[in-house]
C-alpha cells in the first residue's frame, strides 16, 4: 500500500518536491500531503497509509477513497472522520531528492482537507495531527 507523503517545494525549482530532511539547513518551505498516481493517466489507489501523531505517539491510519470523485476519508476514531480532496498537480511537478527509487514517476496529487476548521480543532483539543511520511 502506498503512503501519503509530506513533500516540500525545492529552493531553486518550484517543480521539484523534496522530503523536509533533504532541504538545506535553515531553509523553510511549506509542505503538502502528496499521493502518487498508479499510472500516467492519474489513476489513484483506493487506500493509502496516512501517518499521524497522537501526542508523542506515531500512528498509521488508512485514508480511503470515498464515493465522490477524488474524495478520500480518514476515520481517526475518537477524533472524528476527516475528508480530503485529491487535487492534480502540474504534470511537470516531480520528486527531486535522493530517494528516487521510492517513486514510479507518475503524476502527483495534493490532498487538501475538506474542513480545515475541523482539522485545526482536533490539533488544538486533542494534540492529534496528520504528518504524512517524511521518507524514512
Amino acid at each position: 500500500m502506498k503512503k501519503v507523503l509530506y513533500l516540500c517545494r525545492g529552493i531553486t525549482d518550484s517543480h521539484n518536491l523534496f522530503f523536509a530532511p533533504e532541504l538545506p539547513e535553515y531553509y523553510f518551505a511549506p509542505g503538502f500531503f502528496i499521493v502518487e498516481a498508479t499510472d500516467n493517466l492519474g489513476k489513484l489507489e483506493d487506500i493509502y497509509e496516512f501517518t499521524a501523531r497522537q501526542g508523542t505517539q506515531e500512528i498509521t491510519l488508512e485514508i480511503k477513497h470515498a464515493e465522490n470523485g477524488r474524495a478520500y476519508i480518514v476515520d481517526a476514531g475518537q477524533h472524528g472522520k476527516f475528508y480530503f480532496k485529491a487535487v492534480a498537480m502540474s504534470r511537470s511537478t516531480q520528486y527531486g531528492g535522493s530517494l528516487v527509487s521510492n517513486f514510479e514517476g507518475f503524476p502527483f496529487f495534493r490532498l487538501e482537507p475538506a474542513n480545515m476548521q475541523q482539522l485545526e480543532q482536533a490539533c488544538r483539543q486533542n494534540d492529534f495531527y496528520f504528518i504524512g511520511s517524511s521518507g524514512g
